[in-house]
């Protein structure tokens, strides 16, 4: 760039002296100026020239520094990159590895699940629990295919030996391995002796650790006359306390203890009924009833601050292995989640499924007064039943004379309990056994359970500590042996707050027996539409009877306090006949249907 304005200078001074050997001297003068002007110009340029230069080197030399710095970026870049594509590639292969091994073992979970061999929990995504009670339900469906083994762990003899008080005096101050501290579940057990000679297994789940606990005298505080113990004794069975709302101190409320029995309690509740994981040959003539046991139980160590607490069940017994899994919710009503899956040794005349044990000794309904001190004794006071098609049922409890069976086919039921409804102190005045605060159990069904039967038996008592109810649901067919029969249900533990039907429903039911084979009723109904009806109008009483009894003497009238209708009625005929009994408002059903009898 510099040549061409140098070489452009001399041309012009060529030109000025050119034209003074033939121009006047004011031509000269004016031509040399303008070549001094020129000539001045070319030299700012020059120095502009020379500026840009030095700045053009300057940035030549931080350029080449920078292009050599990201040259060098540019390497470990590509270096790097190099390397995350190799990671990734493996990644990649290790994915797709891991791919085809979950859809192999996804193909193998839906054969079992086709098969009924596998439970999957939507309450516990794949967690030790669930792998835990798949093996139960594999070892389950081994040992059906085996003769029974009884158990061979015991009790010692020094505490075989003792009485109900001294046994149940008994406390397990212990504690769990593991176990978190802030836990509203404070877990307690229960030694073996006494009638409970036969010693179960206690294991802790924590995550995929599966422990079998151990335990020694020293951790109960046992009698005196306990005798001489070895350094570790079986356990009967578990017990859990629970923080209810802000209480800092823990109350009892669940219970596993005999056979499959196990009970709960919610909230200012009293132990009252008690279920059971199942009933075999219940009251089949010339058939010892069989009692299968829960052999083993798992405790899943529960988060700090987890509401629910997860057990699982080992069952094993004569004509019947399972697996139980039990989800735990405590509150005002407490929740007992069950899912069970069952296998027959061998056929059995009866099969009971979700089964419900319970007390009646006297009350309104009954025969016979055994306790003229107090009115009603009972930890329930009728079964109560919703069919699949939303119709409600009631049958009052009672204290027959001989042995009472009561089977009420049905399809597919939505839920049964045995429940508590009377909750009056004045109608017990049994100070200390709060016999007004002992809970309903209400079964609520999950899936089709198809067709069968809810079975009422009623055993002739007259002592309040004999368990003389039981209920249950009986499949029309059962499951041939050593094939899986899988069970989900809900226990709900409930007291003020009990599920009644929408309609109205029967507060109290009143027999009185002027003959051998006259009856007199008096039902009294609550609830739904019935307090706000007035006395004037015309509601209809529906009774229906077996063809050789008879009814006369019918009135429907409301009582004074306003929300309760008195249906009253006699019959005549066989004392064992079933009476059916509603009230209704031009065909409408206004409540459930209260049931009598056979």
């Amino acid at each position: 760039m510099v040549q061409p304005m140098i070489s452009s200078r001399l041309v012009l001074a060529a030109s000025v002296l050119a034209l003074a050997s033939c121009a006047s001297i004011s031509s000269v003068r004016q031509a040399q100026q303008a070549a001094a002007v020129a000539n001045r110009r070319a030299d700012l340029d020059e120095a502009k020239i020379k500026t840009l230069e030095t700045w053009l080197m300057t940035l030549q030399t931080q350029m080449t520094s920078k292009l050599s710095t990201v040259n060098s970026r540019a390497a470990d870049t590509a270096a790097t990159l190099a390397s995350t594509q190799a990671k990734a590639a493996s990644a990649q292969a290790n994915s797709q590895a891991a791919l085809a091994q979950a859809n192999r073992t996804q193909q193998a979970l839906n054969l079992a699940l086709a098969s009924g061999t596998l439970i999957q929990s939507s309450r516990n995504p794949e967690t030790g629990a669930n792998r835990m009670f798949n093996q139960l339900i594999a070892k389950a469906r081994t040992a059906s295919t085996h003769a029974y083994v009884p158990d061979s762990e015991t009790a010692p003899q020094p505490l075989a030996q003792l009485d109900a008080k001294s046994y149940n005096a008994i406390g397990w101050h212990g504690s769990i391995p593991a176990w978190p501290e802030v836990s509203r579940f404070v877990p307690a057990l229960q030694p073996a002796g006494y009638i409970y000679t036969h010693g179960v297994e206690v294991h802790l789940v924590e995550g995929a650790h599966d422990t079998r606990l151990h335990f020694t005298p020293a951790e109960f505080s046992l009698p005196n006359k306990s005798g001489a113990l070895p350094k570790t004794i079986p356990v009967a069975g578990v017990n859990f306390f629970y923080r209810f709302g802000t209480d800092t101190s823990a109350s009892e409320f669940l219970s596993f203890l005999g056979a499959s029995y196990f009970r709960a309690l919610g909230q200012g509740q009293w132990w009252g009924l008690s279920a059971r994981g199942v009933a075999v040959d219940t009251a089949v003539t010339n058939t010892p009833e069989a009692f299968p046991a829960f052999r083993a139980f798992w405790i899943v160590v529960p988060a700090p601050h987890s509401p629910t607490l997860t057990m699982l069940a080992e069952l094993d017994g004569p004509g019947v292995t399972g697996a139980y899994q039990f989800l735990i919710t405590p509150g005002t009503t407490t929740a007992v989640e069950v899912t069970a899956v069952l296998f027959l040794r061998h056929p059995v005349k009866r099969l009971g499924l979700a089964p419900l044990t319970s007390m009646f000794l006297q009350g309104p309904s009954s025969a016979q007064q055994f306790d003229l001190l107090h009115p009603s004794i009972h930890d329930s006071d009728g079964l109560q039943i919703e069919t699949g098609e939303g119709h409600w049922l009631w049958h009052p409890l009672r204290n027959p004379e001989r042995l009472s069976q009561i089977r009420l086919p049905l399809d597919n039921p939505a839920g049964y309990g045995l429940m508590q409804r009377d909750r009056n102190f004045n109608d017990y005045q049994f100070v200390g056994n709060h016999y007004q605060d002992r809970p309903s159990a209400w079964v609520t069904f999950a899936g089709d359970w198809g067709e069968g039967t809810i079975d009422l038996f009623e055993i002739p008592s007259r002592n309040a500590d004999d368990d003389n109810v039981v209920a249950f649901w009986e499949p029309k067919t059962a499951p041939p042996p050593m094939q899986p029969l899988t069970l989900h249900y809900t226990i709900q533990w409930q007291n003020t707050q009990q599920t009644i039907p929408p309609l109205g429903w029967t507060a109290e039911t009143r027999v009185a027996r002027p003959s051998s084979d006259t009856r007199i009723f008096s039902v009294y109904f609550t609830g739904g539409e019935l307090a706000a009806l007035p006395q004037w109008i015309a509601l209809q009483p529906d009774i229906q009877v077996a063809n050789n009894s008879h009814v006369s003497d019918v009135t429907l009238v409301k009582l004074p306090n306003g929300s309760r209708w008195r249906l009253r009625f006699t019959v005549q005929g066989n004392p064992e006949d079933r009476i059916d009994a509603r009230i209704s408002y031009r065909g409408r059903p206004l409540t459930e249907d209260w049931n009598w009898g056979g």
